[in-house]
C-alpha cells in the first residue's frame, strides 16, 4: 500500500513547478506561485510521515518504492513541465 493521494499531489505539484519555472516571470510572481501556492499544495512533511508509518509497519519494500517513485516521477514531471513551458515561451 502506497499513499496514492500524497503521491499524486507531490508529482502534480512538481509538474506545475516545472511549468512556472519555464516561464520568464518576475521574482515576485515566481515566489507567489512556486513558493506560495505550490509550496502549500505539495506536502513534504506528509510524505515523510507516511513513509515513516510504512517503515513502522515493516512495509520496507513499500516504503522504498514510495520514496523512489515519488522522487523519480516528481523529477520527470518537473522536467516535463519545464520543457513544455520553455517551448511555449520561445
Amino acid at each position: 500500500h502506497i499513499p496514492i493521494g500524497t503521491f499524486v499531489i507531490n508529482v502534480s505539484g512538481a509538474f506545475l513547478l516545472g511549468i512556472v519555472t519555464g516561464f520568464d516571470i518576475s521574482t515576485l510572481l515566481y515566489g507567489l506561485f512556486a513558493e506560495g501556492f505550490l509550496g502549500a499544495y505539495t506536502t513534504f512533511s506528509t510524505f515523510m510521515f507516511e513513509d515513516f508509518v510504512l517503515l513502522q509497519n515493516n512495509r520496507i519494500l513499500s516504503a522504498v518504492v514510495y520514496v523512489l517513485a515519488t522522487l523519480v516521477l516528481s523529477f520527470l514531471a518537473f522536467y516535463g513541465g519545464f520543457v513544455i513551458s520553455s517551448t511555449l515561451t520561445s
